[in-house]
């Protein structure tokens, strides 16, 4: 894992991304990789990745803009994002 991420900071990728080690999905976010628990399968570890760049408040990389557009199209919370960030503040604070 340590190889990994190192990798990735030497390729100067700062944004969450998702890792596959074995059968275990981890997002990548800074210089940690975040196990996702109990994920079955690629859909699940990316609708994580996803909800990542939310919670962290992060920019998409600009190369994978498009492509995550699209599932802000697909799940309905394009031009949203500022409402779903303040719920996800809510569910922090109770």
């Amino acid at each position: 894992m340590d190889g990994a991420i190192s990798r990735l900071r030497a390729d100067g990728l700062t944004q969450p991304v998702l890792l596959r080690v074995q059968s275990n999905y981890y997002v990548k976010t800074d210089n940690t990789a975040i196990l996702i628990a109990d994920c079955s399968c690629f859909a699940e570890a990316a609708e994580f990745l996803f909800a990542c760049f939310f919670v962290f408040s992060v920019r998409y990389p600009p190369q994978l803009c498009n492509f995550f557009n699209f599932f802000e199209r697909l799940l309905n919370v394009h031009g949203s994002s500022r409402k779903l960030f303040e719920f996800f503040r809510r569910l922090e604070s109770q």
